[in-house]
């Protein structure tokens, strides 16, 4: 039935509403996309890592939005595409390399950024409250953060480590140096216009001839001025109310999303491994971590003097091997994790193995989980409950639009009476 429509709507505001619905329509089929599962080969490949279709497409989004609300313009599709896939891959690289060469970003690095972030205070003070709210309204794991300030991190020390260590040819820095103590004098004349403007006589005929042989160039271009509907989710989402009694309901019903996981605190010694060390290094760093540990077994009172004479972990090792702070499962690497989380408080562990190398752990505190209130998530809540019945609205409201809207080109009235629309009017544009 679109179809006919489309060949027999005649007029330029059906046109106009034709661009707009194709546009509303091609947004929503992006997003539609960027939310799949993820199952599409990667993008690209950077040496043994990749870049998956998901990540490239949301970056691609992120940046294509960003740049329509500053330039105001259409944006050039080809050629962001082809800026953010280099960017992707040059970030990739720098990590890669950093890892290669030994650059490691230690958990007190990236717990120092995170507490520092402004829209997680409260009160001049970190507040968890907070941080899981927004990452709840962001749909984002604190997990994904902290590996994004991982990354952040890595790069700078790349960045900072291979800047700071360049060195310049002595050529280079003679011609530089010649350079900078060079001087110049420069000499400049003037010459106003508005002192040969008196002296200059222009005749009407002239004038008249002028503009007779070029009327196009003073002619003014034909303007037009449309009237348009928008029917979008947003608009939809203001108009929908969510009760008290229904987002109790669904906290009830999803208690799992809205519990605190368990945390443990712990200290640790690590005998550290190079990544792609060789089977001598690894023997000699697993025979260093296990004398290391008889050790800690015949003095566990000794721990904290183990630790900051042996661990390659600076940070925690001025403190006694201490992390510093309380830490969930999904925060530090599965090794360790799976070790933490299956020992008792007080408890010594064996070598755990990791990419990092070999860890003695001594677990110093269980955090049992906790279930955020509902009144520290109702509004996160109903601000979910909303959009999803606004998502709802939309979907069942927007074919019923594009019909009526073809079917009636010659008014919007009755479009925007059915779905309570206020018809909006366009700054007056040249269609050329």
């Amino acid at each position: 039935m679109l179809e006919t429509i489309r060949e027999h709507a005649q007029g330029w505001i059906a046109r106009i509403i034709l661009g707009l619905i194709a546009l509303t329509f091609a947004f929503w089929g992006v997003d539609s996309y960027i939310k799949g599962d993820g199952k599409a080969p990667p993008a690209a490949k950077v040496n043994d890592g990749e870049i998956s279709q998901h990540d490239f497409i949301k970056t691609l989004k992120e940046q294509g939005d960003a740049m329509k609300q500053q330039m105001g313009a259409k944006v050039d599709e080809k050629a962001l595409r082809a800026k953010v896939m280099e960017q992707m891959v040059n970030t990739r690289l720098l990590a890669q390399a950093g890892q290669k060469a030994g650059f490691v970003i230690l958990e007190p690095q990236i717990e120092s950024v995170l507490s520092g972030i402004d829209i997680f205070q409260e009160a001049g003070k970190f507040s968890n409250e907070r941080l899981q709210a927004w990452l709840r309204s962001n749909g984002m794991s604190e997990q994904q953060l902290r590996a994004m300030i991982a990354q952040d991190l890595l790069l700078k020390q790349v960045q900072i480590g291979y800047g700071e260590g360049a060195v310049a040819p002595m050529p280079s820095a003679v011609r530089l140096a010649g350079l900078l103590a060079q001087q110049r004098e420069v000499n400049e004349a003037q010459f106003d216009r508005k002192a040969y403007m008196n002296a200059t006589r222009i005749e009407d005929k002239a004038v008249q001839s002028e503009y007779d042989a070029h009327k196009a160039d003073y002619a003014t271009p034909a303007m037009l001025r449309a009237q348009y509907l928008v029917l979008s989710q947003a608009v939809l989402a203001e108009k929908v109310q969510v009760s008290d009694m229904q987002a109790r309901k669904f906290y009830e019903a999803n208690a799992a999303r809205f519990q605190e996981p368990e945390r443990r605190s712990a200290s640790h010694i690590l005998i550290k491994l190079d990544a792609g060390a060789d089977d001598k290094s690894r023997q000699a760093a697993k025979a260093k971590a296990e004398q290391v540990l008889a050790e800690v077994k015949k003095s566990p009172a000794q721990f904290a003097a183990l630790a900051e004479k042996y661990s390659s972990d600076a940070g925690s090792a001025k403190n006694g091997g201490s992390l510093g702070r309380a830490f969930t499962r999904e925060e530090m690497v599965k090794p360790f994790s799976d070790a933490a989380f299956q020992m008792q408080k007080g408890a010594i562990s064996k070598l755990v193995e990791s990419q990092f190398g070999y860890h003695i752990l001594r677990l110093d505190g269980i955090i049992p989980g906790a279930k955020l209130g509902f009144e520290v998530v109702k509004d996160d809540i109903i601000k979910e409950l909303r959009q999803q019945e606004a998502q709802r609205k939309f979907a069942e409201a927007a074919e019923r639009f594009s019909n009526m809207v073809y079917e009636q080109p010659d008014s919007l009235a009755p479009a925007a009476k059915q779905f309570d629309l206020t018809p909006q009017d366009s700054a007056w544009f040249n269609p050329k």
